[in-house]
């Protein structure tokens, strides 16, 4: 499922198809944005024209766009390979593209002008990564210091995110493959126990229901976790809802939930080491984006957040429970 939730200007892309660049000058640092888009929106939107678009935050411009048309595997590494290049490397690549729209002039320069201060936060690029090491799009900086947004994200870099992300919990399935996982548990008191032993006086109905259907249990949990199994899981904001496939840790694992596929291509491996070479081969992009849904789920699957979700529903149960049997009986009867 492509992300084309945002727009900027004609382009379309998801929240974290962008990378913001400075350059330093002595004073206002230079900026641009790179934006990779998956789709254009003049008069209607165009899901055949996509690429990178480089922005002028400075100017209000466009440097250049189609970039790497219909190859997003090589847009993903471009996006990488642009945060480590320098203003030499830089105007020289935007110099020599046949859609450089020419309205730079520091671009046939050694040093970059200063940069618009004014411009740039029109523009809303002040919430970039703060250091060239920060590996989170502007958008997971945002959310970061943003006191509303329920996740985290640190500032990490590339290397910090492997780590991390080799680090979470991994369950070996029964069909051999390892996966990234999380125990969907509650905690337990969450789960009702042991009302039956109170004194008679005290026993409710639904004390009585909840404890001769314990079946009631697994219903809940098959309630709060049917979003991973149905495709709608995704992370901040949740644009990218369907890129993520989950399954069950198997018969021997049911109180756990892996993660199997990113956009349709699975996602496990044989061996520990296998996972880490596998990590290494990826670009950037597609690093932050694992190490993003890893923060998101880590959060939404925590016993805390699980808890006090299988509580809530609990609560709703009984309150039906209750509803229905304060109802009175229909005694009407149809004549024959």
């Amino acid at each position: 499922m492509t992300d084309i939730s945002q727009k900027t200007w004609k382009y379309l892309h998801g929240p974290d198809d962008v990378t913001h660049l400075s350059f330093k000058t002595g004073g206002v640092p230079r900026s641009f944005t790179a934006i990779q888009y998956a789709a254009t929106e003049r008069n209607e939107i165009d899901l055949n024209d996509d690429g990178i678009a480089l922005i002028d935050n400075d100017q209000m411009s466009v440097v250049l766009d189609g970039h790497l048309k219909n190859n997003p595997e090589a847009q993903a590494s471009f996006m990488s390979d642009l945060r480590k290049m320098s203003w030499a490397d830089f105007s020289a690549m935007a110099l020599k593209h046949p859609r450089y729209r020419g309205s730079q002039d520091d671009f046939h320069r050694d040093q970059p002008n200063k940069g618009v201060l004014v411009n740039q936060i029109q523009r809303g690029v002040l919430h970039a990564p703060t250091t060239d090491e920060d590996l989170r799009s502007p958008s997971m900086v945002a959310a970061h210091i943003n006191p509303d947004c329920a996740y985290r994200f640190p500032e990490a870099g590339r290397a910090r995110m492997i780590s991390e992300i080799l680090q979470h919990n991994c369950l070996q399935s029964d069909d051999g493959a390892w996966r990234l996982a999380w125990d969907i548990t509650p905690s337990k008191d969450a789960i009702p126990s042991g009302r039956l032993d109170a004194p008679e006086e005290q026993i409710s109905a639904w004390d009585r229901h909840w404890e001769s259907n314990p079946e009631i249990s697994h219903q809940i949990l098959g309630e709060l976790t049917e979003p991973y199994f149905s495709g709608q899981i995704g992370t901040f904001p949740k644009t990218d809802a369907g890129r993520y496939g989950f399954c069950g840790g198997g018969m021997s694992n049911p109180a756990m939930l892996c993660l199997e596929t990113i956009d349709g291509e699975m996602f496990s491996f044989s061996s520990r080491g296998d996972f880490g070479r596998f990590l290494d081969q990826l670009p950037d992009p597609a690093i932050r984006d694992v190490w993003k849904l890893v923060q998101v789920v880590d959060h939404d699957l925590s016993t805390e957040e699980i808890s006090t979700s299988f509580k809530h529903r609990i609560a709703e149960m009984k309150e039906e429970f209750e509803r229905s049997r304060d109802a009175p009986l229909d005694l009407h009867l149809s004549p024959i």
